[in-house]
């Protein structure tokens, strides 16, 4: 299990569970989340249309009365996430396959953005990876003190 605080980025635990399943756990600060704010109205504005406004041209009030505050956040946390989530998995040196479950377990206004995600880790995982180019690829052990398992 580890433990990181990195580019606002906090709490981040990492545990593997039965087979070669992982779960990350973590939390983003409120103000690194209150920052994707902007972008998250951006794109839902983008998106819907609302009479006596040209599409993109919403005000933030009618469109977050229109739409919910909820619609936001939720918007705010998948544009967080996808920035977020590649990070951890880079700088962990965990080599995932397949695409994540992820859960939020924390969504409010003016609070951190509590996730957690499972995913399953590749053969790499395991210190094995592939090498060569071509048709001359071969599978390999690879002995690293730095991988997280």
């Amino acid at each position: 299990m580890k433990i990181m605080q990195k580019n606002n980025i906090e709490n981040i635990n990492i545990k593997k569970l039965e087979k070669s399943k992982i779960e990350i756990t973590g939390s983003i600060p409120v103000e690194a989340f209150s920052s994707f704010r902007k972008k998250a109205l951006e794109n839902i504005n983008n998106e819907i249309t609302v009479d006596g406004f040209r599409k993109g041209k919403i005000t933030e009030s009618v469109l977050v009365s229109k739409v919910g505050e909820m619609s936001v956040l939720e918007e705010m946390a998948e544009i967080a996430l996808s920035k977020f989530y590649p990070e951890i998995i880079e700088k962990e040196k965990i080599d995932a396959i397949g695409y994540p479950e992820i859960s939020i377990t924390k969504l409010a206004a003016n609070n951190p953005l509590e996730f957690k995600t499972s995913r399953e880790r590749g053969i790499y995982g395991l210190g094995l990876i592939w090498t060569g180019t071509g048709g001359m690829r071969q599978l390999i052990m690879q002995a690293d003190p730095d991988r997280l398992w």
